[in-house]
């Protein structure tokens, strides 16, 4: 993908690494990619972020013309919700205590034996539409040219909000 537009960026020093957050043009979520100064510098990165606050390092971002270049990728992830679920206080649902023939009676027969497991899969896929410099506008990019940002070599990401965090991890096959 490539876009010229003007992202929220900065430059982290104390992580060894460039900020960028490219928002999703259907929700009101964006992607916060940590990209490494280094080619090999992803699990340098990833130990300083463990050790970081991800709204923080949003508050840094600050508006700017560029001119990103990302690789098209896709990411599946299958996450187990029994943990989670028993942890909200529905661990009844794994016990022979529920009869979830009533719930799903047209499905299950009299006897269902009880929950095993729940999985949810999740799949993020980045297409190659980009963009073009058009959509905003203002007189200091007349005279400012854009900073290339060329996504190459493995980075870190989070997609998210203000408020939530709804998935993390990194591209290492690019």
């Amino acid at each position: 993908m490539f876009g010229q537009h003007r992202y929220r960026y900065a430059e982290a020093p104390a992580l060894d690494a460039q900020l960028i957050e490219v928002p999703f043009a259907t929700a009101d979520l964006r992607l916060l990619i940590a990209y490494p100064n280094r080619a090999d510098g992803l699990a340098h990165l990833e130990r300083k972020l463990a050790q970081s606050d991800l709204q923080q390092l949003r508050g840094q971002l600050q508006e700017r013309k560029v001119a990103l270049t990302l690789p098209k990728f896709k990411v599946l992830v299958h996450s187990a919700l029994d943990g989670v679920l028993k942890e909200l206080g529905l661990a009844k649902l794994f016990t022979s205590e529920i009869q979830l023939s009533e719930v799903f009676s047209s499905i299950l027969a009299s006897s269902a034996p009880p929950l095993g497991a729940v999985v949810q899969s999740s799949l993020l896929e980045l297409q190659e539409e980009g963009g073009d410099a058009g959509d905003s506008f203002s007189f200091g990019d007349l005279f400012r040219r854009a900073l290339p940002l060329v996504i190459n070599h493995p980075f870190f990401y989070a997609i998210g909000n203000e408020k939530t965090l709804l998935l993390a991890g990194h591209i290492v096959d690019i």
